[in-house]
């Protein structure tokens, strides 16, 4: 059985049973970064594979070699195709590569214990090279069954969220268990893969062909602005251009300098054989200045690429569309730029592109998923178009009203119109990063009228941020009426009534369902686990498992059936033998099986509760755990 836990080594070797705290508020500034000239996106080829050991070897492949720590001199054995490793408490298997040179990759190995109380952990830890004392944490494991767990990982340093300089050396570790066993291998498998960091920034679009105007990437600087037009023709979005020499069309990106890129414009001509170029400027300096390539336009569209533009010593924002004709008239149906960034921010991680603001609460409806904690009771008054939270005042509680979204954000602009009914009490803006890191963002006090605030929100180098909270700070009793929440990010201008207008296109009617959770990882390309699969692996997007050697997506209405489905388990049967004072049993055939209703958390001395009453604050090697309305810990059934 195994389960990530989502924890850095330093805590995870402080007690089998790790919590976090209820949140308090951390420091106000974001960690600094260092910036430099590089594109952002990358993309990932498969290598070679590597069969380090597998059922039908003898010894280790002739690349690889074992060493470990506190083991006994014969402690590693291979018998019968299968490495097996006398391994006391503390001690560690480690393999090393004499040749690999992998930056990014994939493990897979198939393992099992000797020990089976369903509380035993094996930790796994890869190194930067061949050193052993710079280790990097990736997971625990924790073992349940009698056969064999398949573990397939990808290998990156998950507590920066980046990649491995050097990728040689995987440790197998019997951590945290205050108990001996033996550890059995019959396969290890490293994948490379190989990380290409592109040239450009993938293609920003001029146009914005849903509503046909604009980008909200760009915007118009043109001395005549009157020259050029969007229009939709034959239900695509055409920019028409109808100007004279050394009059043209400028477009400033907002998101900052570039000093290359790739241009590309599919175009056509009222007359064939107008002349048509494009250069690259500086809005802040008419000095700076760089043709690009010049094209002769027939009256068919065609496809026009420039990608030479590269110039290290100077620095644009702007893309300018000229003409050398007397006159030129010319439709435009696809306009886009891939530029080379200036001191863009190095982000160990990847943020969601969105086109336009992500609407969180309207009229009190919330659109995201909720994320409360403590003694706040929310409720939406449709009548009213708010939502209504009380929040019960007590010594360090710090209750709020939170949301989240399978979406990672990075800086920009939290937009709320809100009321209070006590306006003398401290009201604090929080954000939550991956790792589930609070962060606060602004303290303020609101009004007792409906008023619109905004809010900076922070950028941090090494996690994305997919939560915030609207917490009472003061510890006494408050009520907030909130109507509307919106995120703005920060490339997206916030107009001046940034509370946008519901649409019918945002409203669920019947011949538009909602998707179900197996559409919607069906488009995602997986299929959805069979029911008991165990549990491989969480993150933002879901929770997953491994059948027939792919990931698949356990999905929320399984979980539900039974607390046991977690660990791969079906609840017990009428028929089944209980284990007196544990919440396992087992069923006739001897199948491991949980029992209905029992409280697995009581062992760990905690209280359960259910997933209708808490939301999940945090996964464990145990669990699933959630908050009791007193603020204390329990275990979800």
């Amino acid at each position: 059985m195994k389960l990530l836990i989502f924890i850095s080594l330093y805590v995870a070797v402080v007690n089998s049973m790790v919590v976090h705290k209820a949140p308090t508020l951390t420091s106000n500034e974001p960690t600094k970064i260092n910036k430099y000239k590089r594109a952002k996106s990358t993309s990932f080829i498969d290598g070679e594979s590597y069969i380090v050991f597998d059922k039908t070897m003898e010894t280790l492949n002739e690349d690889w070699v074992s060493d470990g720590w506190n083991l006994k001199e014969d402690a590693v054995k291979i018998i019968d195709g299968t490495i097996q490793v006398d391994m006391p408490a503390g001690a560690g298997f480690a393999i090393s590569s004499r040749s690999l040179d992998s930056q990014y990759g994939e493990l897979t190995f198939e393992y099992k214990l000797s020990v089976t109380d369903s509380t035993t952990k094996l930790n796994l830890l890869t190194y930067e090279g061949d050193n052993p004392d710079k280790y990097i944490y990736l997971q625990t494991y924790l073992y349940s069954g009698e056969d064999y767990d398949t573990v397939k990982i990808p290998i990156k340093n998950y507590q920066k969220n980046e990649y491995i300089s050097s990728i040689k050396r995987f440790a197998f570790q019997n951590y945290d268990n205050n108990k001996d066993y033996k550890l059995y291998l019959r396969k290890i498998v490293y994948k490379d893969i190989k990380i290409e960091v592109e040239k450009y920034e993938a293609p920003i679009s001029i146009i914005d062909t849903k509503e046909c105007k604009l980008s909200p990437y760009w915007e118009d600087i043109s001395e005549n602005p009157n020259i050029f037009t969007f229009e939709m023709v034959d239900n695509e979005c055409i920019i028409k251009i109808d100007t004279v020499m050394d009059e043209g069309v400028s477009f400033k990106f907002k998101s900052g300098k570039f000093y290359g890129g790739k241009f590309e414009m599919v175009t056509k001509s009222e007359n064939n054989g107008s002349l048509i170029y494009w250069s690259a400027s500086n809005s802040d300096d008419p000095d700076t200045f760089k043709e690009g390539k010049s094209y002769q336009l027939t009256t068919s569209y065609n496809t026009y690429v420039d990608n030479e533009l590269e110039d290290v010593d100077s620095e644009y924002d702007t893309i300018n569309i000229s003409t050398f004709s007397d006159k030129l008239e010319c439709s435009i149906s696809k306009l886009t730029f891939a530029p080379i960034l200036v001191d863009c921010e190095i982000q160990l991680y990847e943020t969601t592109h969105i086109d336009e603001p992500d609407v969180i609460l309207s009229d009190g409806e919330l659109l995201w998923d909720p994320k409360i904690w403590g003694s706040t009771k929310c409720e939406r008054e449709e009548v009213n178009g708010y939502m209504e939270c009380s929040f019960e005042g007590k010594p360090s509680s710090w209750p709020d009203f939170g949301f989240q979204t399978n979406n990672s954000y990075d800086k920009g602009t939290l937009v709320v119109e809100m009321k209070v009914l006590n306006p003398n009490q401290s009201v604090n803006i929080i954000c939550f990063d991956t790792d589930n890191v609070n962060h606060n963002v602004e303290t303020f006090l609101a009004k007792t009228e409906f008023d619109i605030y905004k809010f900076k929100l922070l950028h941090f180098d090494e996690l994305a941020t997919n939560a915030y909270a609207i917490q009472e700070a003061s510890q006494q009793d408050n009520t907030y009426y909130i109507k509307n929440i919106v995120y703005y990010p920060d490339y997206i201008e916030i107009p001046s009534s940034p509370i946008p207008t519901r649409t019918k296109t945002n409203t669920k009617t019947p011949t538009d369902p909602p998707k179900t959770e197996e559409e919607i990882y069906n488009e995602k390309g997986y299929n959805s686990c069979t029911l008991g699969t165990k549990v491989s692996f969480t993150d933002v997007n879901g929770i997953w498992g491994i059948e027939n050697d792919k990931w698949c997506a356990i999905l929320s209405k399984n979980l539900e059936t039974c607390w046991s489905i977690l660990y791969g388990y079906k609840c017990c049967t009428e028929s089944a033998t209980v284990n007196e004072g544990s919440a396992w049993g087992n069923e006739e055939d001897g199948t491991k099986c949980g029992i209905q209703n029992a409280c697995w958390a009581e062992e760990l001395g905690y209280e359960c509760c259910s997933r209708k009453d808490t939301n999940i604050i945090f996964i464990d090697e145990n669990g699933l755990w959630g908050a009791t309305k007193d603020n204390k810990w329990c275990g979800i059934v």
